[in-house]
């Protein structure tokens, strides 16, 4: 948004850098407004955390591409064809283009309508050829090297009385894989679509959306554009990481941490409380 402000670029505009960001949406934020977040939902419970999603503006312009600028720039997106469009329908193989409010019934009551029109009124916006001397400034880093991430998906109808605490699952499924991702956003989606050629970076060795801003490989891409005099940083992690290794719980502990919590079994003494795994494998699941 802040670009397509900046018109002709000011003196202080040097450049910016974009590394795995998400925009043209993630594959896993649609999920949240029908089953919430873990580890939060052990906490709170799916319903809960579903409706206090559903209730911020902002995290609605995570989701996938909008119809129109599909349309527009499927090509410079890197499909194929304009029929390769990333949301279809479980059943018809449709387009469903979550924005579309002939798609208003395939949401639980708790999404606003009015946050899906601002959100896609937003989304558009950002999607929107760039000046070329704004173009030009900017560097977009992104990782395909996650072969799982899901970078096409299906959306099913809205069942009669959905409950996710109820054991209703989301009506939004991963349907194909073709091109990777980081694990969080699609490698489409992390690239601008009228950015230069040039200036759109691969990652060779960071694989994990969690991670890409602490990996060594990004630092040294990003840092030589930011200082001329900037020196290559080194780590014997063996997931690439600078700094200090983190170990983190795993995601069962994180859940039963959560579930604990939850229904108050973690008195003042809990050593978990104070656990710095537990905390940085929390933070772990809130990135997924």
């Amino acid at each position: 948004m802040f670009l397509h402000r900046v018109g002709n670029p000011m003196p202080w505009f040097r450049r910016l850098i974009t590394v795995a960001t998400p925009l043209y949406g993630t594959w896993s934020h649609m999920d949240r407004y029908f089953v919430g977040q873990s580890p939060l939902n052990e906490i709170y419970g799916k319903r809960r955390v579903a409706e206090i999603i559903g209730s911020l503006p902002g995290p609605y312009t995570l989701m996938p591409v909008d119809r129109t600028t599909f349309a527009r720039d499927w090509q410079r997106l890197g499909f194929s064809s304009d029929g390769d469009f990333p949301l279809l329908d479980s059943v018809s193989g449709a387009v469903a283009d979550c924005y579309d409010p002939a798609n208003r019934a395939r949401w639980p009551g708790w999404c606003s309508r009015d946050h899906l029109d601002r959100a896609r009124a937003i989304r558009q916006t950002i999607a929107l050829p760039l000046p070329d001397a704004v173009a030009a400034r900017i560097v977009n880093i992104r990782s395909t090297l996650d072969s799982k991430t899901p970078t096409r998906q299906t959306w099913a109808a809205l069942p009669d009385g959905f409950d996710p605490d109820g054991g209703a699952a989301s009506t939004v499924a991963a349907a194909g894989f073709q091109g990777g991702g980081d694990g969080t956003v699609p490698g489409w989606s992390a690239w601008h679509a009228y950015v230069p050629p040039a200036n759109r970076l691969e990652c060779a060795q960071a694989d994990s959306h969690m991670d890409m801003m602490e990996h060594v490989e990004v630092l040294n891409m990003a840092g030589p554009l930011i200082d001329p005099g900037y020196r290559p940083v080194r780590t014997a992690d063996p997931k690439g990481l600078y700094g200090a290794s983190a170990d983190r719980a795993s995601p069962g502990e994180v859940k039963a941490f959560a579930a604990d919590a939850g229904s108050g079994r973690t008195p003042p003494g809990d050593p978990r409380l104070y656990d710095e795994r537990i905390w940085r494998g929390f933070m772990r699941e809130m990135k997924r």
